[in-house]
């Protein structure tokens, strides 16, 4: 049983210590979402964009486009 505790102690004692690591690595992941976010939203706007106007113009039930 004391053995138990030991090991229990020194893997805890070992993880308070890499806290700070983790934290880096928790600010470069949340850098890296946010660079990603923009990303997507400035490559994905023309997409939406374009998907919009070709259901408003052709598509709809007031489509400007003549159907064949």
């Amino acid at each position: 049983m004391k053995i138990v505790v030991l090991i229990g102690m020194l893997l805890l004692g070992s993880c308070s210590q890499s806290t700070p690591h983790i934290s880096e690595r928790n600010k470069a992941a949340q850098e890296w979402s946010g660079s990603l976010a923009l990303q997507a939203a400035t490559w994905g706007s023309p997409l939406v964009t374009m998907y919009t106007l070709r259901d408003h113009d052709a598509i709809c039930s007031q489509a400007k486009a003549i159907r064949v």
